[in-house]
Parts: structure tokens; sequence; C-alpha cells
């Protein structure tokens, strides 16, 4: 795999400079997919301003802590993806990486105690001997939960100190999504009805439409469990 990208070629969702440099930093290969992660170099310099130059990346993470979704982190090609949250101690602020519905990631800045919650969404399940499941979610982590009726498009909030499943939101009608694809990317609304082949999404402005059940990702009960706008 190559080392570097284009930035001319870095994927549309990436809120960056297209003509700035020749180069990008490649992201390591993750869990979220590469439209809808950025490299933590991109991350410190392009997003956030914590850092001017790759130097200032490279000492940041050297000599000062950045955790992602809880675990310190020190490599700058580490990906960062949709919904992931960022500790920043030392300058005493949190982020989670958000889509505006122009398609583009962007940062949200949150409190501390947002920042010990990760919305995630189920992708799959395998059911394990002893009543056990393990579900996979949408950026790559697997966790074992020991009951429940969870299912494939449901969403949970995970604890980032321990893993575990702090709440569960069923997918079902009524519930409030964030669309995270298609033509109607980063609009916020209900779902009006639920069907095999998809669901019916209204959005704030009371326009109705079918959507993709992987365009779907649902973020809270009877109010939003996340910080969505500045």
């Amino acid at each position: 795999m190559k080392r570097h990208l284009k930035r001319i070629a870095a994927p549309k969702s990436w809120a960056i400079k297209r003509k700035k440099t020749k180069f990008l930093i490649r992201p390591n290969p993750s869990g979220h997919p590469m439209g809808l992660s950025i490299p933590l170099s991109i991350f410190l310099k392009d997003m956030t301003k914590y850092a001017k130059t790759t130097k200032d990346v490279k000492n940041i993470l050297t000599n000062k802590e950045v955790f992602v979704d809880g675990k310190r982190r020190k490599d700058r090609k580490f990906s960062v993806g949709f919904m992931d949250v960022v500790k920043l101690p030392d300058a005493k602020e949190n982020y989670r990486v958000l889509l505006n519905t122009r398609g583009k990631l962007f940062v949200q800045q949150i409190d501390d105690t947002e920042a010990q919650t990760k919305l995630c969404k189920i992708i799959g399940k395998t059911l394990l001997k002893k009543a056990k499941m393990q579900v996979n979610l949408n950026d790559g982590k697997n966790i074992l939960i020991k009951e429940g009726n969870y299912k494939v498009g449901d969403s949970i909030v995970l604890n980032l100190k321990d893993y575990t499943v702090k709440e569960h939101f069923p997918i079902e009608k009524g519930v409030i999504a964030f669309l995270i694809s298609g033509k109607n990317i980063g609009k916020t609304g209900h779902i009006e009805e639920v069907k095999e082949e998809g669901y019916m999404f209204k959005d704030q402005d009371n326009n109705q439409y079918p959507v993709m059940k992987s365009s779907v990702f649902v973020i809270g009960k009877d109010k939003a469990a996340i910080k969505l706008e500045n």
C-alpha cells in the first residue's frame, strides 16, 4: 500500500484545501470506511488547528496525550472516524467527529461528560456459547453482550471507560436518526415507518422520503443523545 495519497484524490468528505500541497498522509486501515475517517495528523492540523506542521503533530503525539475512544494514540496515521471521540487533555478540549449536510467530516466540540460515551451502530451480531452475544459495530469494534434484544441497525451508547453498553436505541418508528450517506447526508429527523427494504424518514423541514437501511444511524429516542451543532 502506498504511504501517501494525492491531495486532489482524497475522499470528498475530507474538509481540506485541495491545492495546498501535492500529497497527503494516507490513513492506516481501520474499521471505518476511508470516506468516513481521516488520519490523526489531518485531524490535529486541518480540523482542530491544534498543530501547524507534521513536526508539531509528531511532538504532540510523543510528548502529550491524545485519546481516541478512550485509548491513547501515538500513530499520526491512525484513522479517526465518524462518531469517534477525541480527547486532548493538555488543551482541555474534547471533540466528536460528525458529518455536515455537504457530506464533509467536521469536529464538534463536546464537554467532559459527553466525551465519556460514544454512539455506535450495530452492523452484525453472532450468538456465542453461554447465551453471550458478540455485536459488531460500525467502527470495527466487537463487544460481548450477555443479554438483550439487540438487532442489526440498532444503536448503542458505549461507555468509553470499560466499553460496556450504557443505552440501547432500537431501530423503530419514532426514533431520532441521522443520515450518513445519500443525497440527504447529514440531515437529522425521525423514522416514520420501518419496512423490510428500508425506512421512511421525515427530516427537520418536514420532508418525508424513503432511505436505505445503510444510510440510517439512530442517535436517540425522545431526543438526540449527542450534541449535533455548535
